[in-house]
């Protein structure tokens, strides 16, 4: 991506909202384009981690979140792309095809949020490199919960695709591996029926 098109401009307003000051934002058209942002509602929310800015969606998009997935429907999610990422070693397009709308489009179906890792960090407080270490990851996530769980792995994913701008390096495959492995434990029975037996949404 050119420089140039990795600015954004920003104009201070003059309404303020308690310590929050009003402003606008210019982002690249394309930007819009590759967030899908519904041109009639524009609005779009930044959130700042102490390192850099992220650009999300907000509710005014007229974005509806899905509701949580059944058990049985995330348990095989998460074994169809363990093991398509288990060949990325020997599959180059695994990469590609990963990076690709389908992951993207299959989480929000499944109801995980995108939002930007709040989620992880409120269940794992005070730790900032739950995203970029899959070794402190895999410490914690026996702390998460399903709903947790598939946030980051969404939000994780997005970053990646979005702003990292450069192929998953082997740390970042580990994360991932580690994160659909747990998802596997956490939904791979539903009251003593193996997952995929029957699935009830």
């Amino acid at each position: 991506m050119a420089r140039v098109e990795r600015q954004v401009h920003f104009r201070q307003g003059k309404q303020a909202e308690g310590n929050r000051e009003t402003g606008w934002l210019r982002i690249p058209g394309k930007w819009l384009q590759k967030m899908r942002v519904d041109p009639e509602h524009p609005d779009v929310t930044l959130f700042f981690d102490g390192e850099k800015i992220t650009i999300e969606q907000t509710a005014k998009s007229g974005i509806r979140k899905s509701p949580l997935a059944g058990k049985a429907r995330l348990h095989r999610f998460a074994r169809v792309w363990l093991a398509l990422i288990s060949g990325h070693r020997s599959n180059p397009q695994v990469e590609r095809f990963f990076a690709g709308r389908i992951f993207g489009d299959t989480c929000f179906a499944l109801g995980f949020d995108m939002d930007g890792g709040q989620s992880l960090a409120r269940a794992v407080p005070g730790e900032p490199h739950l995203f970029s270490d899959s070794r402190i990851f895999a410490s914690c996530v026996d702390r998460l919960d399903i709903q947790t769980l598939g946030n980051a792995i969404f939000s994780r994913w997005r970053q990646w695709t979005h702003w990292d701008e450069c192929s998953l390096d082997e740390d970042g495959w580990a994360w991932f591996v580690t994160a659909l492995e747990h998802l596997a434990q956490l939904t791979g029975e539903e009251d003593g029926t193996p997952c995929g037996e029957k699935e009830e949404e």
